[in-house]
């Protein structure tokens, strides 16, 4: 029963990080026509909160084997809560983007906490179920990213974005308390000696390449997709709200199918097929309206959402366990870079070529991510690299 809570704590934590990482992306619409903004400053506007994001996971994951992941998981859902509560108070009397740029990044710190502990958690506590457990997980996240654009798109159009910020922000003054008193962690482990580091990362870090290139079409899509259905598409904003969350909506049931199918047939064959599915779901966005749009978004999410797990559990798999923490946050701190770079890249294109140029090369560049993949020889010979 203990690790059931636990669980299902752990995944209505993931489910309110996807929240939060999608307050500013959906909101942004509005914001840039408030503010006239360009999307070069709309893309560095997301790279705050997604670099700060990137560039604390791997010290956090470290920090936590000294800490506990309770701690550091609570504090930092508060801390994030706090700073987003800000946000919301500051600019209802003036706004300055600097001043936004430096909130956001702060933001990004107190949710940088989550994803090394909360996952690491999950491959300690159910190491012989990895693929499916990793799967319920990211149907946690899936659930938060499909609700949050429908719950924000509402209170934005009823009463404005800095509403937003303000009423999501305590969501997480609620499950703070609960994460803290009902969490069952593991007793914190010591880290091992150098020279056993480097006869074990290789495998791993080829992974971690891999999900950086695949993940590129995710973070743009996150960051620009309200205002490409909108602007590209030439759908209301309401629409392109809808839209948005299709593209969360197949990732409730598609982690833990996914991640049952690597257990069964294998960690490296699934993910390459859910590369293909996801370049190819995103070159369908760029080229189908109304109800053919739709199909498109929701195979997009079920691809998007299926990699997430299947790849965590992976890692799981040919990371040492004494290892894990600090190789799952280098993972996610590679991932959240990405999402801080693209963004001002991707905002660059698009003000210079268009939308669906700069989104058709999202497709292509993740089947880049076949390179590295087909590299990964798992010296530990478990069952998942079939």
């Amino acid at each position: 029963m203990a690790k059931s809570s636990s669980l299902i704590l752990i995944c209505m934590t993931h489910a309110l990080n996807h929240v939060y990482q999608l307050l500013l992306p959906v909101a942004i619409p509005k914001i840039t026509i408030e503010y006239d903004l360009s999307h070069f400053s709309v893309g560095v506007l997301v790279a705050c909160f997604s670099f700060s994001y990137a560039l604390f996971q791997a010290p956090f994951g470290n920090l936590s084997n000294r800490f506990g992941r309770k701690l550091l998981m609570s504090l930092g859902l508060i801390f994030n809560s706090l700073v987003l509560m800000l946000i919301g108070l500051v600019f209802t009397y003036s706004f300055n983007i600097w001043v936004f740029a430096l909130l956001l990044f702060l933001a990004g710190v107190g949710g940088s906490t989550y994803h090394p502990l909360g996952i690491s958690f999950l491959a300690d506590t159910y190491a012989e179920k990895r693929g499916q457990v990793m799967g319920y997980h990211q149907a946690g996240g899936a659930i938060g990213s499909f609700i949050s654009p429908l719950v924000i798109g509402a209170i934005v159009l009823s009463y404005g974005w800095k509403s937003a910020f303000l009423a999501l922000s305590f969501l997480g003054f609620l499950l703070t308390p609960l994460l803290w008193f009902y969490l069952n962690d593991s007793k914190p482990v010591l880290t091992p000696p150098k020279e056993r580091v480097t006869k074990t990362y290789g495998p791993a870090l080829l992974l971690i390449l891999t999900s950086s290139i695949f993940i590129v079409g995710y973070r743009g899509l996150n960051a620009f997709g309200t205002q490409y259905f909108t602007e590209g598409k030439g759908v209301t904003y309401s629409e392109a709200i809808l839209l948005f969350s299709t593209l969360q909506i197949a990732g409730i049931f598609s982690g833990p199918i996914c991640g049952r199918l690597s257990d069964l047939f294998g960690r490296k064959k699934t993910v390459f097929t859910l590369i293909t599915l996801n370049a190819f779901s995103l070159f369908l966005i760029t080229v189908t309206q109304g109800v053919p749009l739709y199909l498109a978004c929701t195979l997009s999410g079920f691809s998007t959402f299926g990699l997430l797990a299947t790849t965590d559990a992976y890692l799981s798999d040919i990371t040492p366990e004494e290892f894990l923490r600090t190789m799952i946050g280098i993972n996610l701190s590679t991932s959240f870079i990405v999402g801080a770079v693209i963004p001002p890249l991707l905002g660059t294109m698009i003000d210079t070529y268009g939308f669906t140029p700069s989104f058709t090369m999202l497709s292509i560049t993740s089947l880049i991510s076949f390179l590295p993949l087909t590299r990964i020889r798992n010296h530990l010979k478990k069952k998942s690299d079939r």
